[in-house]
This record gives structure tokens, sequence and C-alpha cells, in this order.
């Protein structure tokens, strides 16, 4: 997951183009895809280590970027943290008073923003998600269950509405520079800059080999996806599969072959 998609992706992002609708998603798109792989990889590396040692650890992570909403994909992302932030900040804080229930996940979430580091991106990312659930229980909630009878839902669109919800969020967590980052939200809210020719530019903008390289390697990230879902939706260790005699020996070899060139350190390692 790091060496071969996390690190083969991380080369195609460019933070600095911000006048580019299409560029913008589609950096942070890749962004969303890269922390993931990057943290994930680090995560059951270190599951791992602790087997050999015979220590078994909590699988950090149940398949986040196929949820059905902000709720699911907090269950299923980074688990720990989330479990100790609930444990230890939001309940006590709660205590018995649920009347400021609303205001305590909130200040929560911003809270966990400071944990990854005192830069205002990170504290507007973990306000937002902050507000995504508070948003998705007290008016998508109530809303849905009034009309839902009239305004059928398919899972494929609340997924999409959850992947692109996270997504806009890599966008706060990835951008460490505030007046780029007010520049690119400005940007993707702009009708101008979905033009023909800005999409045109997103493509234009790589040779053949580095084009067919990186859609090799989505195409890659896809299948690691959509085998960790039918995993998690069976109720199987994700992993199971890679386990098997024939197909270890073949992930190891890609493994040696696809490992990108300049590796680069665990983004976690920063926090």
């Amino acid at each position: 997951m790091k060496f071969v998609l996390a690190d083969n992706i991380a080369p195609y992002i460019d933070l600095s183009v911000a006048d580019n609708a299409w560029t913008v998603w589609f950096f942070a798109l890749l962004f969303t895809l890269r922390i993931y792989f990057d943290f994930a990889g680090y995560s059951f590396v270190a599951v791992g280590i602790a087997s050999f040692l015979g220590v078994k650890l909590t699988v950090n992570f149940l398949a986040p970027y196929t949820s059905q909403s902000i709720n699911e994909f907090w269950r299923r992302w980074h688990i720990t943290l989330s479990t100790w932030f609930r444990d230890y900040v939001f309940l006590p804080l709660m205590g018995s008073n649920k009347k400021w229930a609303a205001f305590y996940l909130f200040l929560t979430f911003t809270l966990s923003g400071f944990w990854h580091g005192a830069a205002w991106n990170f504290i507007i990312w973990g306000a937002y998600h902050g507000a995504l659930l508070l948003v998705l229980r007290y008016l998508g909630r109530p809303f849905y269950g009034l009309m839902g009878n009239y305004l059928p839902r398919p899972q494929i669109v609340s997924w999409f509405l959850t992947f692109t919800s996270v997504t806009l969020g890599c966008l706060f967590f990835m951008e460490t520079n505030s007046r780029r980052l007010l520049t690119k939200l400005l940007t993707i809210i702009t009708p101008g800059a979905y033009s023909w020719e800005n999409l045109q530019a997103v493509f234009g903008s790589y040779s053949i080999n580095e084009a067919s390289a990186l859609l090799f390697i989505l195409g890659l990230s896809l299948f690691v996806l959509l085998m960790e879902h039918l995993a998690v939706w069976q109720g199987k260790f994700e992993y199971d599969l890679l386990l098997s005699r024939w197909l270890s020996p073949i992930l190891l070899a890609l493994t040696i072959l696809l490992a990108a060139n300049t590796p680069s350190e665990f983004i976690y390692f920063e926090f």
C-alpha cells in the first residue's frame, strides 16, 4: 500500500495549481487516496510486526472509503484515535448534560484537528468534519425521514456524497498555505472554473507514459478498495485473500517491481 500505491501517487500531486477547479478536485482526490494508503500501510506494518511477536493489535481501518455516510466513515477511519477521542474527550466533556452534545461533538472534532498540528488547515479540517456530522444528524436524517418514501436515495448516491465530502476535507488537510486554500475554495464554487478548457488542461499536463502509469496505479487502488469493501461486507478480515499461497509470492514480486524509485516518509510520522 505504502510503497506501491501511496508513493507512486505522490509525485502527481501539485499543490501550486489553484485556478482550475478540475485540477483542484483531481489533486484532492489523489491526496485522499495517498493519505489512506500511506497511513493504512503504516498501520498494517505495525499489525504485522506485532503478530510476529504474538501481540494482536486493533485493525485501524475497515474500508472507510466505501462508507455510505460520514457517521459510518468515522466508525471505519482511524478507529483507535476516534475511539480515544470519544472515550477520553467527548464523553467526559458531555457527562450527563446531553443538551450540549452537539457542541461537545463539534469541539471534539476541532480538537482532533489540533492533534494533527496547530496550523489553521488542520483546525479547519477537524471543525469541518464536526460540522458535517451535525448537519447529517440535525438536518439530513429528519429530511430523509420525512421525504424518504418520496425521494429514494440509491446507495451509489450516498457513497458519492460521502466520498466527495471526505475528499473536500482532504483539501483542507493537505493545503498548508491559508491564502492558497482560500483561493482553491473560491475556485471550486466558481462555475467558470469548470470550463472545457480547464478539463483538457488536467489531462494535457501529462505525457502518455505518465498518464498510463497513473491510470494503472489508480486501477490498482480501486481493486484494493473494492477488495476491502467485499471483505468487510462478508465479515472477514480485509486481507485474508492476500495470505493465500499462490497470491502472496505474486504480491511480493509486484511490490519489488512497482515500488516507487523515491519512497517518501510516512505522512503520519509528522503527527
